[in-house]
């Protein structure tokens, strides 16, 4: 089911302006905006997490815990944007949207959570390759897209 790597979007625009598959530089830009307001949001809880750790013998129980708490509270995150706005704060800035690679629409709350959840930890797996593969992808899909069935387009 997946498009050939020369292939165009299929799509059209839901905003009837031109579009290209969004690149690893700008996209890595996005996610650091949104990781500096996902790290506020999650601060307060990180400081209750630490507060409990033994900074001699830290518990892998308790890092794992605030690590799956931390995971599923930035799924939420971008599954709510994602769905409700078709981007995150980081990516709207920067003319973003991730969209259902078949239709072009936005993600359901389901597939946007899966794609920032478990699609972005396979990413990370071997040496981060499943985001270094838009290097090297003419429709610049990295593993979580093709996980989840979804594009990240940049609105021109």
């Amino acid at each position: 089911m997946n498009q050939p790597l020369s292939a165009p979007p299929r799509f059209a625009s839901p905003d009837a302006k031109k579009i290209e598959p969004a690149g690893f530089g700008i996209r890595f830009l996005a996610n650091i905006i949104d990781g500096i307001i996902l790290g506020v949001m999650t601060l307060p809880i990180s400081l209750v997490f630490g507060r409990f750790q033994n900074k001699a013998h830290p518990s892998i129980k308790l890092t794992i815990l605030s690590n799956l708490i931390l995971l599923i509270l930035a799924g939420f995150y971008y599954a709510y944007f994602y769905s409700k706005k078709g981007a995150s704060p980081g990516k709207s800035m920067l003319n973003l949207r991730v969209v259902d690679f078949n239709t072009g629409t936005n993600p359901s709350f389901q597939t946007a959570f899966i794609r920032d959840t478990i699609g972005k930890l396979l990413s990370a797996v071997v040496l981060m390759g499943g985001y270094v593969i838009v290097l090297f992808r003419s429709d610049k899909r990295a593993m979580h897209d093709l996980i989840s069935d979804t594009q990240v387009i940049r609105l021109k």
